[in-house]
């Protein structure tokens, strides 16, 4: 009978039961009858039922024995043919010099006996979102203060146009009064922010699809791409107004619908700036913010015929030519402006 500490606690390993006897410190521990080797599965079947968990491991850890490893002595038959198997490395002498040496270890930082394995899983990177972005959002805050200064430094020119806008003038020197610099400034101004505001949401329409991964695309090369073919589908569609207008009309109704057309561009612009914020920083779901898109859009889309047939085909069998005029040069463009920028994403996004 050999004596063991309690926290080991003493087991036989043969089929009969343990026998708890001696003092408090210490268990008695029988031999086993058998001369089978010991096993995890015997020696756990010997414990006690009331043994912890603690107990069993140290009962396996004293009890188990070691077992030798022999290495194999068959040649390596998953080596290429005609090269002879290497012979594996017993100690670290054997190991090439690249091992053993490091360009870095002469300096103060090279410490070889610090383990570089990081412990747990590696962690899924955040999604790109607009609202984390600097970039995006100083853009914004310059987009709200320029627009504030717009509206608070020219209401009385934007009165003037809206005034005129639904109550048509037929005096042609008030058509052809040039505006000031501060004024084209301004138009200009609104024509490049509504184009910025298509972009960022056609780019948050982008990022909800279920197959959209940039990879190493770069999100704001995307966004600027998207708002640049805005931009460019703006100068393109007055390039077209200015062709079609100056073969079928006189001076004065192509000034009055070219005004007409920067206003309402504007006015796009100013609407949707606020459900960019929105979309940005509030996170509006997808559906939600391509209805009030849509609204946006189509009130656009109402006053545009209005104010064509106002300017041009105020007759009666003039309806069919604005019908046509109106889709040549206002549905089919947006429409090529829908697929142009889903055909540059798409090719972006394989490409790079």
């Amino acid at each position: 009978m050999n004596s063991v500490p309690q926290d080991s606690v003493a087991y036989a390993v043969g089929h009969g039961p343990v026998v708890q006897e001696g003092t408090a410190d210490t268990l008695p521990v029988r031999k086993p009858d058998t001369g089978r080797p010991f096993s995890v599965y015997r020696i756990l079947q010997s414990l006690p039922e009331g043994a912890t968990p603690a107990q069993q491991d140290s009962a396996v850890q004293a009890h188990l024995p070691v077992r030798k490893r022999f290495f194999s002595n068959r040649p390596d038959t998953l080596g290429i043919p005609g090269i002879k198997a290497k012979v594996p490395y017993r100690k670290v002498e054997d190991l090439p010099l690249l091992y053993r040496k490091s360009f870095f270890e002469n300096t103060t930082y090279y410490h070889a006996e610090v383990d570089g394995s990081s412990l747990g899983m590696t962690a899924d990177p955040l999604p790109y979102m607009l609202r984390r972005d600097d970039w995006v959002t100083g853009i914004l805050l310059i987009c709200f203060f320029f627009l504030m200064v717009v509206i608070s430094s020219g209401k009385r020119f934007f009165l003037l146009q809206f005034k005129h806008f639904f109550f048509a003038t037929h005096d042609r020197e008030q058509a052809f009064e040039m505006e000031t610099g501060r004024e084209k400034r301004y138009m200009v101004f609104l024509v490049f922010q509504t184009s910025l505001v298509l972009g960022l949401l056609f780019f948050d329409y982008t990022q909800d699809l279920p197959d959209f991964y940039p990879g190493r695309l770069s999100p704001h090369f995307l966004l600027g791409i998207e708002a640049a073919v805005c931009l460019l589908y703006f100068g393109v569609k007055r390039v077209l107004y200015g062709f079609m207008n100056w073969i079928f009309f006189d001076r004065f109704q192509r000034v009055k619908w070219m005004k007409t057309f920067l206003l309402l561009t504007g006015l796009e612009g100013t609407l949707l700036f606020p459900l960019a914020l929105v979309m940005v920083y509030f996170d509006m779901p997808v559906h939600n913010v391509g209805l009030c898109f849509l609204s946006i859009l189509l009130l656009v889309k109402i006053l545009m015929l209005y104010k064509a047939f106002s300017i041009f085909f105020r007759k009666n069998h003039g309806l069919l030519h604005l019908i046509m005029y109106f889709c040549a040069l206002e549905l089919v463009p947006l429409t090529a402006l829908w697929r142009i920028l889903v055909y540059i994403t798409d090719r972006l996004i394989i490409k790079i």
